[in-house]
């Protein structure tokens, strides 16, 4: 919690009574309940989100014929190896 006692939309992976692991979003804040500090909280799963969120980022990374990584990405890694090769005064090849 911040200086305030509030939370808002932090994303925790939880365990279920059974074990089940499912991600979830907690906001919370600091209450008065009968005369007493309590902390209030709310718990959102948001699994089915976070599963979607990761099948549109497979999506926009793979080719949908043959799942190899597609022009896109491929440029995108290169210009951060290349970025490395600077940074650290390396060579950098590719094949």
């Amino acid at each position: 919690m911040d200086r305030d006692g509030f939370v808002k939309d932090y994303e925790v992976e939880f365990k279920d009574l059974i074990g089940v692991r499912f991600v979830g979003i907690v906001s919370s804040t600091i209450i008065e309940y009968d005369g007493s500090p309590a902390v209030f909280s709310v718990i959102l799963d948001i699994t089915t989100r976070k599963k979607t969120e990761l099948a549109l980022l497979h999506a926009s990374q793979h080719d949908h014929l043959t799942n190899v990584f597609n022009r896109r990405h491929l440029l995108s890694i290169l210009k951060q190896e290349l970025e490395r090769s600077k940074r650290y005064n390396n060579k950098l090849s590719f094949l």
